[in-house]
């Protein structure tokens, strides 16, 4: 978008008034307060949500969030994941997806390739949320994988989704 008044160039792109790397564009703050004001009963924020926010602000955006909504900046290491799940959202299902060539290949790119043995082959990944916990204030969500030869669920990472009054920590 360009804008000229009297020949003089006032603005060349949308982002032009941001004056440092740390701000973030108010459409990811409108759609997370939206959410949070949905889900007033102090649960955490939605899946989706956070990997949108994880996925679309860097790391300095979601630290000066973090004052607003800590659930963000405390997933901030769970990026690869939130890049896979945006990717292939039927992964977060009880069934999950079958892993295909593309999805194995972004999966080493993003080191999330599970430990298994040359002669097995990963065959499916989902994302699960573990209801065992039971406590309101966040959710627990496995990533697991399932290989040829063994048809049982194996975990390869596990991630917090915390409500905005709990502190850092998961065991709050």
């Amino acid at each position: 978008m360009h804008k000229w008044r009297n020949g003089v160039l006032l603005l060349n792109y949308p982002l032009w008034f941001y004056g440092d790397e740390a701000q973030y564009s108010y459409g990811v703050v409108k759609q997370l307060r939206e959410s949070s004001r949905r889900r007033k009963d102090g649960r955490p924020l939605l899946l989706s949500d956070i990997a949108d926010a994880v996925t679309t602000l860097t790391d300095a955006q979601m630290k000066r969030l973090a004052k607003e909504f800590p659930q963000i900046d405390y997933n901030q290491t769970k990026r690869p994941i939130f890049l896979l799940y945006k990717k292939y959202p039927a992964i977060h299902s009880s069934n999950g997806m079958a892993v295909d060539l593309n999805m194995l290949l972004m999966m080493k790119q993003l080191k999330l390739i599970p430990p298994i043995t040359k002669s097995e082959e990963m065959e499916r990944i989902r994302i699960v949320e573990d209801m065992t916990d039971g406590r309101e204030n966040r959710r627990l969500y496995r990533m697991q994988f399932q290989t040829s030869r063994q048809k049982t669920w194996k975990d390869l990472g596990r991630f917090y989704i915390l409500s905005a009054d709990t502190v850092s920590s998961p065991d709050a």
